[in-house]
């Protein structure tokens, strides 16, 4: 290969690797942005949930303090109290657990979804087996 080509072929090669790294930089600022954006919105999320659970708290600090000024219940009857309502979800953990999803099964005759605490199959009519 002569120096010409050598010389012309490297400019154009330097010329494409500067236009390819200007592409791929708009594209990473591009999602900086798209990131930064989603990272303000979790923020402004976390400072509201922050909030409500800082309400909730009082809420149920002032009930408290209100059952155990009027003499409605004693401190011992109140703690037996939450872990009763705790545990009544199925998991003691101090707090509520959401139930888990029910699982739906086909029905064999139709093929659409039955659920299992219908007596009858919604989509076709027809009894559970026992």
């Amino acid at each position: 290969m002569s120096i010409f080509n050598y010389i012309f072929d490297s400019d154009w090669s330097q010329r494409s690797d500067i236009d390819a790294l200007k592409r791929q930089n708009a594209t990473l600022v591009g999602h900086s942005r798209v990131r930064r954006s989603k990272e303000a919105a979790n923020e402004a999320r976390v400072e509201e949930l922050e909030q409500e659970v800082g309400e909730l708290a009082l809420l149920c600090k002032t009930m408290m303090q209100i059952l155990l000024e009027k003499r409605v219940c004693t401190g011992q009857e109140f703690v037996a109290l939450i872990a009763k309502v705790d545990s009544s979800d199925g998991v003691s953990d101090g707090k509520v657990t959401k139930p888990m999803p029910v699982e739906l099964k086909e029905c064999p005759e139709c093929k659409r979804p039955a659920q299992h605490h219908h007596t009858h199959r919604v989509y076709c009519g027809k009894k559970y087996a026992v």
